[in-house]
């Protein structure tokens, strides 16, 4: 479409008005003419309709199409093109209801600010002077400058913003006249709640009484603050809170009370719908008043770690530290010494048990229940943690050898260190065979890698032919658990599958279940792991960076490369990273144009790339890169508004992208710079399977 036609199409709209009924009118030929069952995004579906239907009346299709760009622009677009159409219908009926819906349409607005009231005034000129600048950074630079007046010339702002709130207070007085009842709901709430309160709540209340009879004309809104409920109730002394916590309690009786004798039909067994009343510090001074006996430490190390922590606060350790000077100190005490903590811990166990009996007999029933209810949740969540680790393993079954030779060469010396000291930790162990097997040979780092491979086979024999002596159920449950044990035995060439004069064998029906399992768990992991890849058309142009920061990243982790290979990607970024932060504005600003040259030549590029392409190659390339269109489709020079047009490269170029693509060019950076930690993750945990 020339401009000259869309400058006519213009005119046009503007002389023939459009009414209320026409615009209904509109949404709803709109409507009607989207395909059933059509979920695509809004700018595909306003590409694909038939606007020729849409017309009505004296509006021409163009027309039609026109308004409703000049409509969809005040509504937001993350939706398919039905609901973008129904909430411009619901708009359109509802007038008053927007974002702010809840709030009344006849509720006062609330005076601005003197620093705004400032910023109002200068916006214009301060934006001619720096046309460049974003809203926010115009913003930033404003407030700078009030900030810097003086004081007489503040007070002219400041007497301004005192006016508006004058008015904005009596204007309120008159709103709580014409719909009262709003603020004497909001200072009752907490007189007439049914269900108990919390310790702190009840606490609150009463200061809160306390307060409004001192202070009647404050607002409600200044109330929270002025009590300072966080802090003082922190520092509160024992006695004061367990008094609050016994009155939280007896309110809660009294309203368990009360519900049965309304609902008897319950019988007690309603579920709580809100969290607990008592929280885990407030139930533990609770306990600790009622004489419930502390639980004492589940291992003789915890105990000893217990009693090392007053020592260690008393030396000006960091809390970061502590753990690790007890299990030094730890492992550095005899055989005999850590054995006397473990009797002491099991005789601590015994006198707890002992105790607890005593203190569950003068407890009601209902206490003693849930007392017996967090022991049994304790015990089941540790032995939770206790079996998380451990791998089931069956009888006879042989032990998986490590899968490489390096890991061979590592158990190997490992086993020697420890064999000549003990005292040496894992991980200085394995410092200090690392660098042992970058300096082997390449001969012997193979004749490692030969003996890992030895016994990768004597394991697969083994392996077999303890599988072939288990029963049919014990071969299923086995591959159930263990389904990467499959492609071990299911070997076509010597799996236990071909072999026809076995002794025990899987079902027919049980093989092809485990098989098809199998099968769509690979399928899975093949999805997932080609779910970040983006397919790319044969001479696509590459995308470059966004941002100038980037590309200096770019260029300099280039050159550190290029003098040093030794270097990690990690290493290189952290050298980068603080360059940028000191390179003066004027160097920023360059590497931000170099930046968007690169994004004109792209769009060029990109343009004279798909016009070379055929249709239906053009409309696949589409469907797959939807983003792609606000480029190609620019409403000057897009390829959709001229028919076998040619690359327009002299042409003026938007250099706006879509936020979507956006997302490529922020990460492109962490993408390059990490992507060597990918190999160093993977191997770590090949050798954590062979472990």
């Amino acid at each position: 479409m020339d401009f000259t036609e869309e400058e006519e199409m213009e005119t046009s709209c503007e002389k023939q008005a459009w009414g209320r009924e026409d615009l209904i009118k509109l949404l709803h030929g709109i409507k009607e003419n989207i395909p059933k069952g059509d979920m695509s995004i809004y700018t595909k579906g306003e590409r694909t309709l038939k606007w020729d239907k849409v017309a009505f009346g004296s509006y021409s299709p163009q027309m039609c199409h026109q308004k409703w760009k000049e409509l969809s622009k005040k509504v937001r677009k993350i939706r398919s093109l039905t609901e973008l159409v129904t909430e411009a219908e619901v708009a359109f009926e509802n007038p008053f209801q927007g974002k702010n819906w809840r709030i009344h349409p006849d509720f006062p607005r609330r005076p601005t600010p003197p620093n705004s009231i400032f910023f109002r005034e200068n916006h214009e000129t301060f934006e001619k002077q720096q046309p460049e600048m974003t809203t926010s950074e115009l913003f930033k630079l404003i407030r700078g400058k009030y900030n810097e007046l003086p004081e007489h010339e503040k007070a002219k702002y400041v007497a301004t913003f005192q006016k508006e709130k004058e008015m904005y207070e009596k204007s309120m007085r008159k709103f709580r006249k014409e719909y009262s009842g709003g603020k004497k709901v909001r200072r009752d709430c907490l007189k007439n709640m049914s269900e108990p309160l919390t310790p702190h709540g009840l606490w609150y209340r009463h200061e809160r009484r306390i307060f409004l009879q001192a202070n009647p004309d404050k607002k409600v809104d200044c109330i929270r603050q002025s009590i300072e409920q966080k802090t003082r109730w922190s520092k509160l002394p024992d006695k004061e809170k367990l008094k609050w916590i016994n009155r939280s309690l007896e309110q809660q009786t009294q309203y368990e009370e009360e519900e049965m004798e309304e609902h008897p039909e319950n019988n007690g067994s309603r579920k709580a719908k809100h969290k607990p009343l008592l929280r885990h510090s407030a139930r533990l001074l609770k306990d600790l008043a009622d004489g419930k006996p502390d639980k004492p430490p589940s291992k003789g190390y915890n105990l000893f770690c217990k009693e090392q922590k007053a020592t260690i606060q008393g030396e000006r350790v960091p809390n970061t530290q502590y753990l690790m000077i007890c299990s030094q100190r730890w492992k550095a005490m005899t055989q005999s010494k850590k054995e006397a903590y473990q009797r002491r811990c099991d005789k601590l166990k015994k006198e707890y048990v002992v105790n607890l009996n005593r203190f569950l007999c003068t407890v009601t029933d209902k206490e003693q229940q849930r007392i017996l209810l967090e022991n049994r949740k304790r015990m089941q969540t540790s032995k939770l943690v206790a079996q998380k680790g451990k791998k089931n393993t069956f009888q006879g079954e042989p032990k998986k050898p490590p899968r490489w030779g390096h890991t061979v060469f590592y158990s190997e010396k490992m086993a020697e260190l420890r064999a000549k000291s003990n005292h040496l930790s894992s991980r200085k162990c394995m410092a200090m065979v690392s660098p042992l097997w970058k300096k082997l040979a390449q001969k012997e780092q193979e004749h490692y890698q030969r003996t890992a491979q030895e016994r990768a086979r004597e394991y697969q024999v083994e392996l077999r032919s303890w599988f072939n002596t288990m029963s049919t159920k014990e071969q299923a449950k086995y591959l159930d658990q263990n389904p990467n044990k499959l492609k071990i035995l299911d070997n076509p060439e010597q799996g236990y599958m071909a072999k026809k004069g076995r002794t025990s064998t899987v079902t027919d029906k049980e093989q092809q279940r485990i098989l098809l399992e199998n099968r769509k768990r690979m399928q899975t992991s093949k999805l997932v792991a080609q779910k970040g890849k983006k397919n790319m058309f044969q001479g696509e142009p590459k995308k470059p960076p966004r941002w100038g920061h980037t590309v200096f990243y770019s260029e300099k982790m280039a050159e550190l490369r290029a003098k040093s290979n030794h270097l990690s990607s990690r290493k290189c970024m952290a050298m980068v990273s603080p360059l940028w932060k000191k390179l003066a504005q004027k160097e920023q600003e360059h590497y931000q144009r170099t930046a968007q040259e690169r994004a004109r030549e792209y769009q060029v590029e990109l343009r004279s790339w798909f016009n070379t392409m055929s249709t239906k190659e053009q409309s696949k390339y589409l469907d797959q890169n939807p983003n792609k269109l606000k480029i190609l489709n620019n409403p000057e020079q897009g390829y959709m508004a001229k028919k076998g047009r040619t690359s327009d490269s002299e042409d003026h170029i938007d250099t706006s992208s879509d936020e979507d693509d956006s997302e490529d060019d922020e990460h492109m950076m962490e993408k390059e710079n990490w992507s060597g930690c990918s190999s160093i993750s993977s191997s770590s945990e090949e050798d954590s399977d062979t472990e």
